[in-house]
């Protein structure tokens, strides 16, 4: 049975911004989990949250008007019209999850946050080991059989040691290749964070960026190698700032969600305003240089 998010609310279908806000407010204070100990209060509540969502966005509840429930769903509504729909959610303990329609990824939500983000290829974070090709190999031990003039079939035989080395030796080339990977494998040439490996610390002097190596570091990187092998630091670097700040965005956007729709505290919601986010100022101060250069 299709939803009547007027009648959850308690409200006519003519109620203003205004009703519609001061009856979330009543009905969530409520039927909030942490306050209200009914078996049903917290999915009574994720209800009244939906449709708050719904009624309290004028386009979606236009949308709900004409269309009902099914037109909130992606493909609902009118046909003509092409709708892209947005998700997100916030957990709080077992209280509430605010839902939307579709998802988005990690990536869509930091490029949502800058405008168009890392552009079309994004990062390419390179890894510095070796890897080697794998291969299938087929044995097959096929008995062949020779016709005679008189009707009759003659088997060949063989011998079961050559049968068992046959069977064995897919096994024994996976485990050659495996110890020829490890044997390979080289250790990256610098870390971004001091490790027992990684002691000395280095920095890209124009920004300010530490990293570490070896002790054997200057004898193998000099002249164009070590700023070739300073680029790729300087786009890891940048690549983990990103990281952060979507951490720090994502933090600051369940703190404003909280004070507004959960504690409605304008103190809170000054506070949730007033949060830093010192990962992300950096990295829009840093990410002009992956075009033009990091010298």
């Amino acid at each position: 049975m299709a939803k009547d998010y007027y009648r959850t609310l308690g409200i006519q279908r003519e109620a203003t911004d205004d009703d519609i806000k001061k009856a979330y407010r009543r009905l969530a204070l409520k039927f909030h989990p942490d306050k209200n100990p009914d078996t049903n209060a917290e999915e009574k509540f994720k209800e009244i949250g939906r449709a708050y969502e719904i009624l309290s966005d004028k386009k979606k509840r236009d949308i709900y008007d004409r269309y009902g429930e099914d037109g909130l769903r992606p493909g609902g509504g009118s046909s003509s019209s092409s709708r892209s729909t947005t998700t997100f959610s916030y957990g709080y303990g077992n209280t509430e999850n605010r839902n939307y329609e579709s998802h988005l990824t990690p990536e869509e939500i930091f490029n949502m946050f800058f405008n168009g983000g890392l552009g079309a290829t994004g990062f390419a974070s390179r890894r510095w080991q070796t890897s080697s090709n794998s291969h299938r190999h087929r044995y097959s031990n096929n008995n062949n059989h020779h016709n005679h003039a008189d009707g009759t079939s003659e088997q060949q035989e063989v011998s079961p040691g050559l049968n068992l080395l046959v069977q064995l030796l897919p096994v024994l080339v996976l485990i050659s290749l495996s110890l020829a990977s490890y044997w390979l494998q080289t250790d990256p040439p610098y870390s971004l964070h001091p490790t027992t490996k990684y002691i000395f610390r280095r920095q890209i002097e124009k920004h300010g960026i530490e990293y570490y190596v070896k002790d054997d570091f200057e004898k193998q990187y000099k002249g164009q190698d070590l700023k070739r092998l300073e680029s790729q630091v300087f786009e890891d670097y940048l690549y983990e700032l990103r990281n952060r700040c979507l951490r720090e965005k994502n933090y600051k956007e369940n703190m404003l969600y909280r004070a507004q729709y959960v504690y409605f505290s304008e103190k809170l919601l000054d506070d949730a305003r007033n949060i830093k986010t010192p990962s992300c100022s950096q990295y829009e101060k840093l990410r002009p240089h992956m075009r033009h250069g990091i010298y």
